[in-house]
């Protein structure tokens, strides 16, 4: 990783107490011991999570309230359908809901059809009825279907996956997941990347300071990282001071000056918190997307595309373990 670090969360900072120094022989033969004790000497196995997973170009979005919980779901279009890059081995894992028709009620079929790498890897009929706990995030809170679950197995290496419903007309949103496992409470750092346009230092309410990174068209934020990991990328678009309402705008990422990924958001002003060096701007409500990144060293380059905001500010986030010693930012 290029750039300089900095530790997320202020306990993270925080040095630790010097305790009785000890060998390496006396740490090593200490863990073995608890371990032979707690019977978990020999090799234990990690836990598996599902971690969601973005399409590699914005596509249309539904809000939908799943048991009294807000989600988003990517609508599946017929005739384009919706790409998403998986990195193997891992599992894909596909929840679909089919969206409310005018004048159609009862149960519904589609049929969904997904193809990795060009070849069809599944095709699957779904019939569900509607759900009274999932509901369009509306003021008439229409129903949608039932949740079909589909589970593909990813090989090994990098997979492009298309995902669609085969019979045009049939209004279906998905969310995506990848099968990974759990770090045992990996620690997260910020890092500064090498180019920006500048940087705006956050205040929250509780009195928090954060080292933010803007970027334009003109000027993206572009950094260099080994894969492979996997980073947060947290973005605050940039608001005039006093604007209300709402605005739009899409996060662009090139890996290697090739297009990788594009994200739209939407986010209102924060009111829990501001800048305190770029004045005139007000930092909007924090989004975030997870980025996969290959084996290798990559260039990456993140800004602003196509209509929408002109500009917003990012944060982002590595593992620790991904990363070698390098001096801390404050």
């Amino acid at each position: 990783m290029t750039g300089s670090l900095d530790t997320l969360g202020r306990k993270a900072a925080e040095p630790r107490s010097k305790g009785i120094p000890l060998g390496r022989g006396a740490l090593a033969a200490g863990a073995l011991a608890v371990a032979l004790l707690l019977g978990l000497a020999g090799p234990v196995a990690a836990k598996l999570v599902w971690k969601e997973v973005q399409p590699d170009k914005a596509g249309r979005q539904t809000c939908l309230r799943v048991a009294g919980k807000s989600s988003k779901y990517t609508q599946l279009d017929p005739a384009k359908g919706v790409e998403l890059t998986v990195h193997g081995p891992s599992k894909l894992r596909i929840l679909t809901r089919h969206l409310p028709v005018q004048g159609k009620t009862g149960k519904r079929s589609y049929t969904l059809v997904v193809e990795r790498d060009g070849k069809t890897a599944l095709r699957k009929k779904i019939t569900r009825s509607r759900d009274a706990k999932a509901k369009l995030c509306t003021k008439a809170a229409t129903a949608v279907g039932a949740s079909g679950e589909s589970v593909i197995t990813v090989p090994r290496g990098k997979h492009t996956f298309r995902v669609t419903v085969d019979e045009p007309g049939k209004a279906v949103a998905a969310r995506f997941f990848r099968q990974a496992r759990a770090g045992a409470g990996a620690r997260l750092i910020a890092f500064s990347p090498l180019e920006f346009d500048r940087q705006c230092r956050l205040v929250t309410a509780q009195g928090n300071r954060y080292t933010w990174f803007r970027a334009t068209p003109e000027r993206p934020v572009r950094f260099t990282v080994q894969g492979p990991t996997e980073l947060q990328i947290h973005t605050r678009v940039d608001f005039e001071e006093g604007t209300l309402g709402a605005q739009e705008y899409v996060v662009g990422i090139q890996r290697n000056d090739r297009p990788d990924v594009e994200r739209r958001f939407q986010a209102r002003i924060d009111p829990g918190a501001g800048y305190e060096d770029c004045p005139g701007t007000a930092p909007g409500q924090s989004q975030l997307l997870r980025l996969s990144v290959p084996s290798g060293n990559w260039t990456y380059e993140l800004g602003p595309t196509g209509s929408g905001a002109a500009s917003f500010t990012t944060r982002i986030l590595i593992p620790k373990s991904s990363v070698g010693l390098s001096h801390l930012i404050r």
